[in-house]
């Protein structure tokens, strides 16, 4: 665990009213939310901030400060710590399906599942949770729900999916198929990000269409306004006229497309730059060589790891922000780039085009166009009264139909239904 969190053990018998952050006014029949996340709830990225922003409207409408449990095989007895006002627990949920599968892998369930399993019983019955919702599943949420029927029957279970937890099931083994339709026909609801990647779930899994819904992420005005507080600009950039892309540096976001676009556009506004933030990814190493290979150096700039909060400040003073994936399941990046008034260039991939609409709010263009990325950055680059209604019109919309309380009471709902 990291030194900044305090991780107490939590053993049998252990009381629940240790489990809520401090303060949370929890008695000893409350029951609330718990959300199931598969890492460190501060990692970068998308579903972290689904995660985070869920738990705080559940926070604020709930009668039980929510709880967020994290799968580690190394906690043999389940651990209970804090981040922030969230009580993290982690426990060893044993996946029925290993990967890889080997007679090692599989004595090992032999021996050490029945006791993780019943030690989940009982941290699920100490928790009391009225509802479990479980953000970027996998396997291991099929012992998480075994545990749940049993120790906590009335509670109900959502299971969330936000992208290339999907395409894990696409790309899985036959045997593993398997063990994914028989979690999506027990849970009692799933949802997806999008309606795009919605249709990719069901035909990935065979999963009947009327049980999967799609649930739009929100925006978090609080949150962005506080970044915007204490973000800064990186020195680099700072007064510098310069184009945004923010995302993880892996090869289905296609920052090589845009730095290939990038280079014509240069050749018209010879004072423009790129800035490229994201997260450390499998295609930093020759995203570099590509920008070498053309001679960008100097106006390409790298922000690996940028925090967020100067992320978000690097938005607002971009001349426009630049998403050019080749698969998006959603974008939460457009719903930022939307508020903080950035205009947008979008590939119409996955989702995008359910969160901004081409000539509306933004400028779409198929992936992989080099021609068409460069050309639509121009136009927008050429066409302040564009750049103008696009940026208003994001925000309007982004204002209006994207919220993590729509969200949150749209799985209240589903664990309302029966």
């Amino acid at each position: 665990m990291p030194g900044s969190v305090q991780a107490v053990e939590t053993r049998a018998g252990t009381a629940s009213a240790r489990v809520p952050p401090p303060g949370a006014q929890a008695s000893a029949k409350a029951s609330g939310w718990l959300f199931g996340l598969p890492w460190d709830i501060r990692e970068i990225g998308g579903v972290s901030q689904a995660v985070q922003n869920l738990m705080k409207v559940a926070r604020r409408t709930g009668q039980a400060a929510p709880v967020l449990l994290v799968p580690d095989y190394e906690a043999v007895r389940p651990v209970v710590s804090r981040s922030g006002r969230t009580a993290v627990v982690r426990a060893r949920i044993i996946s029925p399906h290993p990967d890889p599968v080997s007679l090692r892998s599989i004595a090992a369930i032999a021996v050490r599942g029945p006791a993780s399993f019943w030690r989940l019983c009982g941290l699920l019955r100490r928790l009391r949770p009225a509802a479990v919702n479980v953000q970027y599943p996998g396997l291991w949420c099929l012992t998480l729900l075994c545990a749940l029927r049993i120790a906590r029957p009335s509670a109900r279970m959502v299971l969330s999916f936000q992208g290339s937890d999907v395409h894990a099931i696409e790309t899985a083994s036959p045997l593993a198929r398997l063990w994914w339709r028989v979690l999506l026909r027990w849970a009692d609801s799933v949802t997806c990000c999008s309606e795009n990647l919605r249709s990719r779930l069901i035909a990935a899994s065979g999963c009947s269409p009327d049980r999967v819904v799609a649930v739009h992420n929100g925006i978090d005005v609080e949150h962005l306004e506080r970044g915007l507080r204490d973000g800064r600009v990186p020195p680099a950039i700072a007064g510098r006229r310069f184009l945004l892309n923010a995302a993880t540096f892996e090869h289905k976001k296609g920052q090589d497309v845009l730095v290939r676009a990038f280079a014509g556009v240069r050749r018209r506004h010879p004072d423009l730059e790129l800035v490229l933030a994201g997260r450390r990814g499998p295609t930093l190493p020759e995203l570099r060589e590509l920008v070498a290979e053309l001679g960008l150096q100097d106006a390409v700039h790298f922000a690996v790891d940028l925090p967020h909060a100067d992320t978000l400040a690097t938005f607002r003073e971009a001349e426009a922000f630049v998403l050019s994936s080749r698969q998006e399941p959603f974008g939460i990046v457009l719903l930022e780039a939307s508020y903080l008034g950035t205009p947008i260039v979008a590939t119409a991939v996955g989702g995008v085009p359910e969160v901004v609409e081409h000539e509306t709010s933004a400028l779409l263009v198929p992936s992989e166009d080099v021609g068409a990325l460069e050309d639509a950055i121009l136009r927008l680059l050429d066409d302040a009264p564009l750049r103008t209604r696009l940026a208003a019109n994001a925000r309007r919309i982004a204002l209006q139909r994207f919220t993590w309380e729509a969200a949150f009471e749209r799985y209240r709902e589903l664990t309302l239904s029966r």
